[in-house]
């Protein structure tokens, strides 16, 4: 399981592979539909793992993520303007206050391209802005909340499960996932094309965190295996 623009930690990656030949091997190694079965269902949630961790998500990409992303956009905006209302003729209004447009822009040049935040150092003087103006602004950046883990939108849908509407409401367009089957093994190759995800601060050990996660959800699945094998034959040899 990868990403373009980084590789996943090659040691994790051996780990994952030893852990699910000691899972396969403790289910059924000669049934192939019981490998490919296991590895989607790994692959699944691994896909989860990252998601919960991808900003604005923090542990859990439920609504409270979702809030959280807004209200960090409302914050930014903020930094930049100022709504205000201006006395006068509409025509002296439109001479003083800034449209949404020059906010979104604004917004824009202003943006870090290591968190997608707003850096105040940017720009020196707030825009003032009409309330109805600011709002306008504020709800079109609002859409774009859950842009960057869209680019797993594409890997959850072949993997069989979905992810939060404010985050499949950005479609499939931003990543790819590759199956690859044979009587005998399962690739699974993740790509996520969100154009700026390659600049943001850490988000590549953050796909090696849900990666040691799902590895030690397969190690507890063994572990409880081995201890129903054991619980059975400690039972047989009471009879």
């Amino acid at each position: 399981m990868a990403r373009s623009g980084f590789k996943l930690n090659p040691n994790l990656k051996a780990q994952w592979a030893g852990a699910m030949g000691e899972l396969r091997g403790l289910l059924n190694p000669k049934d192939p539909q019981s490998a490919q079965r296991i590895v989607m269902l790994s692959g699944r949630r691994f896909v989860k793992n990252v998601v919960d961790i991808t900003p604005p998500a923090t542990g859990s990409s439920g609504s409270d993520a979702k809030k959280r992303g807004e209200a960090a956009i409302m914050g930014d905006l903020l930094r930049l303007a100022m709504p205000v209302t201006v006395a006068g003729t509409p025509k002296a209004a439109r001479d003083v206050l800034a449209t949404a447009e020059d906010l979104l822009a604004a917004h824009a040049k202003a943006r870090a391209s290591s968190t997608g935040r707003v850096n105040p150092r940017n720009r020196k003087e707030k825009l003032f802005t009409s309330n109805a103006a600011f709002n306008q602004a504020l709800t079109a950046l609002q859409k774009n909340v859950g842009w960057l883990a869209a680019g797993l939108n594409a890997a959850a849908t072949r993997l069989g499960f979905s992810l939060p509407a404010w985050i499949k409401r950005h479609g499939n367009r931003f990543g790819a996932i590759e199956v690859k089957m044979t009587n005998t093994s399962i690739r699974i190759r993740i790509i996520q094309n969100v154009p700026f995800a390659d600049n943001v601060s850490g988000y590549g050990r953050r796909w090696d965190f849900a990666l040691k996660k799902e590895i030690e959800s397969i190690r507890a699945q063994i572990k409880a295996i081995w201890a129903k094998k054991t619980a059975r034959a400690k039972a047989r040899l009471k009879r």
